[in-house]
């Protein structure tokens, strides 16, 4: 799941700078993987390469959908693409293939949301082989994005700045409508 997110970078060097959202790249760096090119991601262990991933085409995000998808490879298998998708809990739910969703997916996903938390949900599937790429990109997202398997959670905490309230009470004497 490390390669799904729309981050790229300036530059073709490792370690050039990285744009996009801030919190992508944030997750991105926990995951253990780097960005290394614009469509590539790296796992290192011990400055050893473990494992690349290649994005082979992005669904971008879709604040209507509530999601995005990403159709990556591993530089290192069998030319296998993997939808990876995550988005909004109650939206991926309706994606997901029905036995791969755990008995608990609502209660964990509302304990979470309840206590301010960014929540989104995880899922992949197996879509065919590299030589289909283009293909799978004709048929559209709606033919990728369905019977996904659940591939977990991810929580974020994201708090309030102590200035959020006076700024939006700022904004909104000022008639700027705030969302």
């Amino acid at each position: 799941m490390a390669a799904c997110h729309s981050l790229a970078l300036i530059g073709k060097a490792p370690g050039s700078p990285v744009v996009g959202d801030p919190l992508e790249q944030v997750v991105l760096n926990h995951t253990g993987y780097q960005l290394t090119g614009s469509n590539t991601v790296t796992c290192y262990d011990e400055s050893k390469e473990v494992n690349t991933v290649l994005m082979l085409h992005r669904f971008a995000f879709s604040s209507r959908l509530t999601r995005m998808t990403v159709l990556a490879t591993a530089a290192a298998g069998k030319g296998t693409i993997w939808a990876l998708t995550k988005g909004a809990p109650e939206t991926i739910k309706e994606l997901l293939s029905k036995d791969s969703i755990p008995a608990d997916y609502d209660e964990v996903t509302f304990h979470h949301m309840s206590r301010g938390r960014r929540v989104l949900a995880l899922a992949y599937r197996d879509v065919g082989k590299t030589r289909d790429l283009q293909t799978l990109k004709d048929k559209g997202r709606d033919a990728i994005e369905c019977s996904l398997t659940f591939a977990g959670f991810l929580v974020l905490d994201c708090p309030l700045k102590p200035d959020s309230k006076s700024i939006i009470t700022e904004l909104r004497k000022s008639r700027l409508e705030t969302v």
